[in-house]
């Protein structure tokens, strides 16, 4: 299931359950086998964007995977950085 599907499964159970926190432990979910983690074939890798919180960070973002639930916008958000993928 994509995590949208498993936060409006989670939703369904808890109301009070946060799309953070399904996104936070997708690693979690993964690892007990409930869940596939997205791969991006090695060959592929040189190819696809990654964007780090810094040079040695977190990812988050690969490029065309839905962003890191922790950096999504919020209302009191007050700086925003567009990125976008193009072609040469």
């Amino acid at each position: 299931p994509s995590a949208d599907q498993i936060y409006l499964d989670g939703r369904a159970e808890d109301s009070q359950i946060s799309r953070g926190t399904v996104y936070r432990n997708l690693g979690l979910l993964s690892a007990s086998g409930q869940i596939s983690n997205v791969k991006v074939p090695a060959a592929d890798r040189p190819q696809v964007p990654v964007v780090r919180t810094s040079p040695t960070g977190p990812v988050v973002w690969v490029a065309g995977i839905r962003p890191d639930e922790r950096v999504r916008t919020l209302p009191r958000t007050r700086l925003l950085l567009e990125l976008g993928i193009g072609k040469d």
